[in-house]
């Protein structure tokens, strides 16, 4: 299980550990009365498709700011929106950059290692954030 300090290099500073904090002291990191997504739900926001003929230098500036809008959402405590964000990060760099023409090239190892460290981080995000 990741620790506070994990967290942080998936949120910029103090306050986004604070918020994960804060969203785990609650028993459920969601709110009461927000609207909770179902499993379906989820799946459509994770269900992502990658053109092959895109540079692949595209698709790693598009995770940077896909991760920064996670760890945005997450200091608001906007945690559903963190939560799809994470999910969609996750999705894309497990799932689908490794299947693309360029991925293995040696000019994007420090991006693929990056992107692959941030990914893991996100896990442990989206498992203190997911609803219970």
């Amino acid at each position: 299980m990741a620790t506070a300090a994990d967290i942080s290099a998936t949120a910029p500073g103090k306050e986004a550990v604070d918020a994960v904090e804060q969203a785990q002291s609650q028993p459920s990191s969601w709110k009461p009365g927000e609207r909770v997504c179902s499993i379906a739900e989820l799946s459509r926001a994770s269900n992502i498709r990658l053109s092959r003929s895109m540079p692949i230098a595209k698709y790693f500036r598009d995770l940077d700011e896909t991760l920064e809008k996670a760890k945005k959402r997450l200091l608001e405590q906007d945690l559903q929106y963190a939560y799809v964000f994470y999910l969609r990060y996750v999705t894309v760099v497990i799932k689908h950059l490794p299947g693309l023409p360029d991925y293995h090239k040696p000019e994007y190892a420090k991006q693929r290692e990056r992107a692959s460290k941030a990914a893991k981080k996100a896990l442990s995000t989206l498992e203190k954030l997911q609803p219970i």
